[in-house]
């Protein structure tokens, strides 16, 4: 799967555990500055490194591609939003998702 440079920097701060402030101040540039970058307005010189792209990360990076939100995908499958949370974060076995979005 070939990654954006947003989808580096969002991948990169989900593993980290960083917030979005913790992030900006991490790399050194407003928090303004470091949405763009995590949104794709704006492109920074480097990004980070991110190596495979697990199951789960895939799926979560689709539903923000397309814009839905967890609860957007939790109504359509019949499950909870919290069920969703637990898939997008590899605590539960995420295969209803990969299905969903055509994995």
């Amino acid at each position: 799967m070939d990654l954006t440079a947003a989808e580096r920097f969002y991948l990169w701060r989900r593993r980290t555990g960083k917030t979005q402030t913790d992030a900006a101040e991490h790399f050194r540039v407003p928090l303004s500055r470091y949405l763009r970058w995590e949104h794709g307005v704006t492109l920074p010189r480097f990004v980070p490194k991110v190596s495979v792209v697990k199951p789960h990360e895939q799926c979560v990076l689709m539903r923000r591609k397309v814009m839905l939100t967890q609860l957007d995908v939790a109504q359509a499958l019949g499950r909870s939003k919290e069920w969703i949370r637990m898939m997008e974060q590899g605590k539960a076995p995420c295969r209803e998702l990969q299905e969903y979005w055509g994995e």
